[in-house]
């Protein structure tokens, strides 16, 4: 039986680039399961499933890492839209209420 470095060697040759970029293009770029990830591979499911979670490509690890990225995209934004507010700008606590205010009908 082979081990896991033996399969690595195997498919870093026979694709010409890293098992990184190999394991990115079959579950990423072509939606593969580990069922047809290591047919097409030519690894054992184990051995697949082993590669996917090394490099956070497993479907919880996915949503995980874009729900990071999504959120470090909103404190940035919220960041950048900091830096144009002046805070030592004078405060109006003044209430102002036009015709369709219906405020003071209600309270």
């Amino acid at each position: 039986m082979k081990t896991n470095k033996e399969y690595q060697e195997e498919v870093e040759k026979k694709y010409g680039k890293s098992l990184k970029d190999v394991m990115h293009e079959v579950i990423v770029e072509r939606h593969m399961d580990q069922w047809e990830g290591s047919d097409k591979l030519g690894v054992p499911k184990e051995t697949f499933i082993a590669w996917r979670s090394r490099f956070r490509l497993g479907p919880d690890q996915r949503r995980a890492d874009f729900a990071e990225q999504a959120r470090n995209k909103t404190l940035q934004e919220y960041e950048e839209e900091l830096e144009t507010v002046d805070l030592e700008r004078p405060f109006d606590f003044s209430f102002s209420c036009n015709a369709s205010c219906n405020f003071r009908k209600h309270h």
